[in-house]
């Protein structure tokens, strides 16, 4: 554990007023017991709620002045941004055993680690064995434990954020970007974006500007590969006449669009916590006294930035 220190970030989610909280409706698809009904400590039994949350942000207020890009995204009638994200909550059945204790994983490219970690547990998207709940220790407690979809271009499967995308009166945004890989084995095609993550679209699949280079070290000289040997296969796929060779790294360079706005990611998440914390209506986790958020790698990061920024 001691190891892992360094790679978490913990925080404690605060009141944010309920006019910048702008969680519109959680969305339950579904609601069933947990290990038909297995008794968890002191705690008893518990529900698992999978489902969609559904927000609203107004780029005027003051606490989203932060959010890059949000002023660019598309708005409804009232003026304000909406998006929506994947959640996944497990909590007591009877309300009296929940100790308000809300534990939220910031789930690492849509995943959850939360029960391996904490619980023993043998890792799963959709814990529903004895195994893939482990020993039962956060539970037995009465914790409530919360996921939440944060990205938006996680692969298919996994819990993920339907962000909005920035344009520029109404026209979409392109820019240059580059994608970067190396194959562990000889291949004619190859992933723009990193372990089957969805790239950002490309603007013209002919465009005659785009390059790929290949180097056989970082600091090696790079070679430019002739337009005519490669092509675009789809948004997310690139193909090499002479195949892909493993060990090489590969970059190509090209013109995309449709920027997402990612810091819809942050507020998601200080709307989410605040909304269990104080809403009235439709909230089936009433009683939260404490929330702590919890991420390993990248996932820690985005707490400390969360911090940063200012969202807690």
């Amino acid at each position: 554990m001691r190891s892992l220190v360094g790679l978490i970030a913990l925080l404690a989610c605060v009141m944010v007023p309920a006019v910048e909280a702008r969680v519109v409706r959680l969305r339950i698809d579904r609601r069933e017991p947990v290990l038909n009904g297995k008794a968890f400590g002191a705690a008893g039994a518990y529900e698992k709620l999978v489902g969609k949350v559904e927000f609203a942000l107004n780029p005027a207020l003051a606490a989203n002045a932060g959010i890059v890009d949000l002023k660019l995204a598309p708005r409804n009638a009232a003026g304000e941004v909406e998006f929506a994200a994947d959640f996944y909550l497990l909590k007591p059945v009877d309300p009296a055993q929940f100790k308000g204790r809300l534990l939220y994983e910031v789930g690492n490219r849509g995943g959850k680690a939360l029960l391996p970690t904490f619980q023993k547990a043998a890792r799963s998207a959709d814990p529903t064995t004895d195994a893939e709940f482990g020993d039962g220790r956060l539970m037995a407690q009465g914790y409530a434990l919360l996921w939440m979809g944060w990205q938006w271009d996680v692969p298919e499967g996994r819990m993920r954020m339907q962000m909005p995308i920035a344009t520029e009166a109404g026209q979409p945004i392109k820019g240059r970007i580059r994608g970067n890989f190396i194959l562990d084995a000889r291949s004619n095609t190859a992933p723009l974006a990193d372990r089957a993550h969805q790239a950002y679209p490309i603007a013209d699949m002919a465009d005659p500007e785009a390059f790929l280079i290949v180097r056989d070290s970082t600091d090696g000289k790079p070679q430019r590969l002739g337009r005519g040997q490669w092509r675009f296969i789809d948004n997310n796929t690139v193909a090499l006449d002479s195949g892909f060779e493993p060990g090489r790294i590969y970059d190509v360079v090209y013109t995309a669009k449709d920027p997402r706005v990612l810091g819809t990611g942050l507020a998601g998440t200080r709307d989410l916590i605040s909304f269990f914390k104080h809403s009235t209506v439709g909230n089936p986790l009433s009683g939260v006294k404490h929330a702590t958020g919890w991420g390993i790698s990248q996932s820690g990061r985005f707490l400390r930035h969360l911090l940063y920024e200012g969202f807690n």
